[in-house]
């Protein structure tokens, strides 16, 4: 009903306009040719500021895109402190040895080269040794290449997320793991023996890190449901890791 009224009102003051028009006043016209002026002035004036506020709008984005990437560096900068000091507790004082884990003094020694065995003896085998297991971050660029079916609604701070929970189960497995077995009791133990279980000939001959969907759940605190399992593959895409089957057992292998 209000719309009604206001358009009837609209109609009355048009055609008292036209009313001026017809009995000549020449102030109502000079009136309304300045009103129409400033109309389009005012109209001018709204576009400028909409383009302005478009402009405004790509900005935040782009801060926001910004701000997500300052963040996921301070916690992978966080994460690396924190690997290099457990590191040195795990590895001793020795800063030859730093960068590598201690063999282990097991009453049973390994015939085959493991990475938590093995200290490189040459430049080439040093070279090819990561230094901790650990999976090299995604670049933004090489998330957004993913093709799109992959990636579905997981978002380039999720997979980040994930990579860096993929890195802290690595870490607790290979610290507890470079440990000498006769030093270890309990559950401590047990899980140490199911390590060394979990290796076979090609983890120990190529030193390759890799971890297993329980020890995911467990140690990185992941659910492993539909949307991490996608992760994975795209991991497997990126050439970030891929999976070793035999004996029953899924490991998830570093790449990099």
């Amino acid at each position: 009903m209000d719309k009604y009224v206001r358009e009837v009102d609209l109609l009355t003051k048009t055609s008292e306009i036209l009313e001026g028009f017809g009995r000549g006043d020449s102030n109502i016209s000079t009136t309304c040719r300045k009103l129409m002026e400033q109309v389009g002035e005012i109209s001018q004036e709204i576009r400028s500021l909409r383009n302005m506020l478009d402009g405004q709008k790509k900005q935040i984005e782009t801060c926001k895109d910004l701000m997500k990437d300052i963040n996921y560096i301070e916690k992978l900068n966080a994460y690396i402190e924190n690997s290099a000091s457990d590191m040195q507790l795990c590895n001793g004082d020795s800063t030859e040895e730093s960068t590598t884990y201690h063999p282990s003094s097991a009453s049973q020694p390994w015939n085959l080269v493991s990475p938590q065995y093995s200290v490189p003896s040459s430049k080439k085998s040093l070279h090819h040794t990561p230094s901790r297991p650990r999976i090299t971050p995604l670049l933004r660029e090489e998330f957004d290449d993913i093709p799109k079916y992959m990636k579905g609604r997981l978002t380039y701070e999720t997979v980040c997320n994930f990579i860096a929970a993929f890195n802290s189960t690595l870490q607790k497995k290979y610290q507890l793991f470079s440990r000498p077995r006769n030093t270890l009791k309990g559950r401590m133990l047990t899980q140490y023996d199911i390590y060394k279980k979990q290796e076979n000939k090609e983890t120990i001959e190529k030193g390759i890190y890799f971890c297993t969907a329980e020890d995911l759940k467990s140690m990185g605190k992941l659910k492993f449901d539909k949307a991490e399992q996608n992760i994975m593959n795209i991991l497997r895409h990126a050439k970030r890791m891929r999976e070793i089957r035999s004996t029953g057992i899924v490991r998830y292998a570093v790449l990099n």
